[in-house]
């Protein structure tokens, strides 16, 4: 005889386990977006340079830059972008 369904995460909860709290997702979020504007700040700058940006978006291209720069001085955004790079040549060949 087949089961009746059941609610995903009913198996998780009836093992003790507790959901998260949805604040940690705000955390969550705020690690990811400054890992990627750190070691990623190029697409930043491609971010701030869409065909049509906004006036907000638009304004942000000199702050942009500047990160960029800075980043690339600092050195993460040099690494990632050497390995952009080397991950770009493998693909093509």
């Amino acid at each position: 005889m087949l089961e009746p369904c059941r609610k995903v995460g009913t198996d998780d909860l009836e093992a003790g386990m507790l959901p998260s709290r949805a604040s940690s997702f705000a955390t969550i979020a705020v690690i990811a977006v400054a890992l990627l504007a750190i070691f990623d700040a190029r697409s930043l700058v491609e971010w701030t340079r869409q065909p049509q940006p906004g006036p907000g978006i638009a304004a942000l291209d000199r702050p942009a830059v500047a990160w960029h720069d800075w980043m690339v001085w600092l050195g993460p955004a040099a690494g990632f972008e050497k390995l952009r790079q080397a991950v770009q040549r493998r693909l093509v060949e």
